[in-house]
């Protein structure tokens, strides 16, 4: 296996694994000789790793504490007494003393852990870390509780039939700054995704109910009433946002339980586009003979404001590269059923390909090189087939990795790194491993280089069959007969067909 990358700050890509008996972080995880950076001894099975806005913390938990790591020093940096933690979020907003805000350690925690009978005091928790001191306890069922802005600012949740905004620090003030009441069915609740820059934009949707239709808005906080955009989505019953890298588009893809047209019986799906920066909302066309049931998979650049859609039915779906307008600029052919795209960090390197129940099959595509085709299937980089559960880039965009994890598969845990030319670099597996996910580190760290060529290896030459437990000689028996073994053999009679038979009725005769 080659060398990880260099960085011009000596930054290596570093893995952290969660498994059943301790959390791993391993140190140079992409090279041919990583390093185990700790080891934390623990079960680590039920709540996933967490990061610090700036990357110095890392937060997890086993079934009477939570733990803290300094991700600089590798050790165990805060213990905070809480049992039966399932998700932990760090607040990206500081209320503490002076002392602690010099401190890595001066960041706010929030933990969940499911609601019990036994305990009434409330299961949402806001911790100080560096002392391990409460803060602020309430009563919230779902998760994420509380959706904040990058700068902390404001906080905005939902509680079944009304949507709260509340100032970032929580603790100074339990009365929201303003309210929006929604009409909904008992099993239904409002979709939030809050922009991922400082620049104070909600996304909502709302899904239909009697006789209001769907819809999806982005708001401009502290005022819900305070709409940018709008659009009526119909009888949608649900949906899933997502915003662009640089916050100016948000994609919504809206499902309904049922296919009024009767093409499909797992109902109808649409992807709409709403583009904050031009005011406009575009619906997303896939394709004349595209059923619009069939979208499997939409993600943003992690660069740029571009998305990929993985649609059209199995087998022989297709995978579309749009802009923010909504317009088409390549598509990547057909190939074999893909359910799932994956951006590398950097923004250049795709991987497309099948995840779940099916087979596995991924193929690498250079980005600048599909765009540059101008609409015609681009050549891949390289491809593997490795059915697993989990697919991500290493912080490098130079690596894919391919793993097992115990809450999708109970057996064959493990995880395996596949270069973007298609060459199987590792494997290693567990008993049980729970997840696996790289230190945050900006792509900016790693230097852009070019994708390697594929390795092309000649085929080898076809040799005779061999009987298992048997000798040359028996292989030997099954060969073919050459020019030089079959000497004894009469050559054929040279002419027109038909002629060999004839010069052996006459001699018949003569006889």
């Amino acid at each position: 296996m080659a060398a990880a990358p260099p960085t011009a700050s000596g930054v290596t890509p570093t893995l952290i694994l969660r498994t059943k008996a301790d959390l791993q972080i391993i140190g140079d995880a992409t090279s041919s000789s990583p390093k185990t950076l700790a080891v934390i001894p623990g079960s680590f099975t039920e709540c996933p790793v967490e990061f610090s806005p700036d990357g110095r913390l890392l937060a997890t938990a086993m079934p009477t504490e939570i733990v803290v790591v300094d991700t600089m020093t590798m050790t165990v940096a805060a213990r905070i007494p809480e049992s039966s933690v399932n998700h932990a979020l760090f607040v990206p907003c500081r209320e503490i003393d002076d002392a602690a805000a010099a401190s890595p350690l001066g960041w706010l925690l929030m933990s969940h852990r499911p609601m019990t009978p036994s305990r009434t005091d409330g299961n949402v928790v806001i911790w100080r870390v560096h002392d391990g001191s409460e803060v602020l306890r309430m009563v919230q069922s779902k998760w994420p509780a509380f959706h904040w802005t990058t700068d902390g600012q404001f906080a905005v949740r939902s509680i079944h039939t009304c949507i709260h905004v509340h100032a970032g620090r929580l603790w100074s003030s339990a009365e929201p700054v303003s309210k929006l009441a929604v009409e909904l069915p008992v099993t239904k609740s409002p979709v939030l995704a809050m922009c991922p820059t400082p620049t104070p934009l909600c996304g909502i949707f709302v899904p239909a109910h009697k006789s209001n239709q769907a819809m999806a808005r982005i708001v401009r906080l502290p005022t819900l009433s305070d709409d940018v955009l709008v659009r009526n989505l119909g009888k949608a019953d649900d949906a899933s946002l997502s915003w662009s890298k640089s916050g100016s588009a948000l994609l919504v893809l809206a499902k309904s339980d049922t296919d009024r047209t009767g093409q499909s019986y797992y109902g109808s799906a649409a992807l709409t586009l709403l583009n904050v920066r031009e005011r406009q909302c575009y619906p997303v066309v896939l394709g004349r003979d595209d059923s619009s049931t069939s979208i499997h998979d939409v993600q943003w650049s992690p660069t740029a404001d571009e998305f990929i859609v993985i649609h059209a039915a199995m087998p022989n779906n297709k995978a579309t590269l749009f802009n923010a307008k909504g317009e088409a600029l390549c598509q990547f052919g057909d190939a074999s059923p893909r359910n799932l795209a994956s951006w590398s960090p950097n923004g250049r390197l795709l991987a497309i390909g099948g995840a779940g129940n099916l087979a596995g099959d991924f193929q690498f595509y250079d980005r600048s090189v599909a765009v540059a085709t101008e609409k015609r299937s681009p050549a891949t980089l390289g491809s593997f087939s490795e059915k697993n559960s989990l697919y991500f880039w290493s912080p490098c965009s130079r690596v894919l990795v391919a793993a097992n994890v115990f809450s999708r598969l109970r057996i064959s845990n493990k995880y395996v790194l596949w270069k973007h030319s298609g060459e199987r670099l590792a494997e290693v597996k567990f008993d049980e491993l729970h997840e696996a996910v790289f230190l945050p580190v900006p792509a900016s760290a790693f230097p852009v280089r070019s994708p390697s060529p594929v390795k092309v290896t000649a085929a080898a030459k076809p040799q005779a069959y061999r009987p298992p437990h048997q000798s040359a000689a028996a292989a030997a028996l099954l060969a073919r007969p050459t020019s030089s073994s079959s000497a004894h053999v009469k050559p054929a009679t040279t002419g027109p067909i038909g002629s060999a038979v004839v010069v052996e009725d006459k001699k018949k005769r003569r006889r």
